[in-house]
């Protein structure tokens, strides 16, 4: 429930102040207009608790993780004959993820009130993923609640495990990288210069490539903040281009043709279409529905608008199959296992097995990524600091020969 501050005319004609709960603008309007003549004003506003959780609240994604266990104590609580609003209160109390938890207790409150869980996560849930709404909604109208809650919970825990596979594959490159940029930073801008003085304090002439390291140092010492600056400026520009429609469908495009990265893409998007259109006709939803969600869920907005385009020929009567192969944005295996699905009648089962293959691929994709990555970056560094080595120690032989 949300909090609303209102200004009104009583049927007296008085003006009056106060609070009042309601879901929404429009319920709290139709609440004052039984005790009032006129509202005046009506804005929403937060008691302490409310402000507080508004402030501290994540604004990022809720992580599949939580609502993967929220989705299980759902399951295990309506499986032993808990009433789903005592459930909710129940769930809400011992989530710790405090996003998750203020939309649970907002839910708690609508749900006791006699509305559906469903609309309720609907209206408060703006973070949860379309799935997650959709499968309670229809596990509501079927009568199938607890079933619902499983799925959804086998779903987001399977979609975490992979994740955390892939995040954990590319932890150690990124660190590498990191730690050398600092690495080479500090050699270029403290310790070079302090030994290339020491040569040429002895007025002797350098080897060429002793004398490329140290313009290099001098460049990289005098404008370090401006290269931090452009690498800055670049890094921003990308980012509010891919927020805008023409660029992120662009930029999605291109990164399915990088090398490496290109291939865990797009088995990391097949998995997520199967996965997720198979969740979605378990639970019962109509194909085109079950497209129509799939399409928020992609992370990719290219292939993400590609299915968009899958659903709208959908609803002119083509097959499942054909529209995929008339888009050709998802993996070619994956287009032929939905047409021999759609043709057998057996979609579900195709994408439930098809979506196991593809995370299993996925994190494969991304194990064989970083067996590349690794004796890359090792030869850069060591290209790098056998340049250093020979140019700082050609001098020293240059000195030694002379005496």
């Amino acid at each position: 429930m949300s909090t609303f501050r209102y200004e009104a005319i009583s049927r007296d004609g008085v003006n009056v102040k106060g609070v009042v709960k309601a879901r929404d603008k429009n319920e709290a309007v139709a609440q004052l207009k039984e005790e009032m003549s006129v509202v005046t004003g009506l804005k929403e506003t937060y008691d302490y608790e409310g402000l507080k959780d508004k402030l501290t609240s994540s604004h990022g994604k809720i992580s599949a993780q939580s609502i993967a266990l929220v989705c299980q104590q759902f399951a295990i609580m309506l499986d032993s004959g808990i009433s789903i609003s005592y459930a909710v209160k129940l769930v809400a109390k011992q989530t710790k993820d405090r996003a998750l938890r203020k939309i649970l207790s907002e839910v708690a409150d609508d749900v006791s009130a006699g509305y559906s869980i469903a609309d309720s996560f609907q209206i408060h849930g703006d973070k949860l993923p379309p799935t997650f709404i959709e499968t309670i909604r229809s596990g509501e109208e079927s009568g199938s609640l607890a079933s619902a809650f499983k799925r959804l919970s086998d779903f987001f825990m399977t979609r975490h495990k992979l994740y955390a596979k892939i995040k954990g594959a590319m932890i150690y490159p990124v660190f590498v990288i990191i730690l050398a940029i600092i690495v080479i930073s500090i050699v270029m801008i403290k310790a070079i210069p302090t030994i290339a003085n020491t040569f040429l304090d002895q007025g002797e002439d350098l080897p060429g490539i002793t004398m490329a390291l140290i313009r290099c140092s001098d460049f990289f010492s005098k404008w370090f903040w401006l290269i931090a600056i452009i690498i800055m400026l670049i890094a921003m520009a990308v980012i509010i281009y891919a927020r805008t429609r023409e660029g992120g469908m662009k930029l999605s495009r291109k990164m399915l043709n990088l090398p490496l990265i290109g291939n865990i893409e797009r088995l990391n998007i097949a998995s997520q279409f199967a996965s997720t259109m198979a969740t979605m006709l378990i639970a019962g939803l109509p194909l085109v529905r079950a497209v129509q969600i799939t399409s928020k869920t992609v992370t990719n907005k290219y292939v993400s608008e590609s299915i968009v385009n899958v659903m709208k020929n959908l609803e002119q009567g083509f097959s499942l199959g054909e529209c995929l192969k008339r888009e050709n944005t998802l993996d070619e295996l994956l287009i032929e296992m939905c047409a021999m699905g759609e043709q057998s009648g057996s979609l579900e089962e195709t994408l439930s097995s098809i979506s196991k293959y593809y995370d299993y691929e996925t994190e494969n994709a991304a194990s064989r990524a970083l067996a590349v990555l690794e004796p890359a970056i090792l030869i850069f560094l060591g290209v790098f600091v056998g340049f250093i080595v020979i140019a700082l120690y050609l001098p020293m032989f240059t000195v030694y020969n002379g005496m």
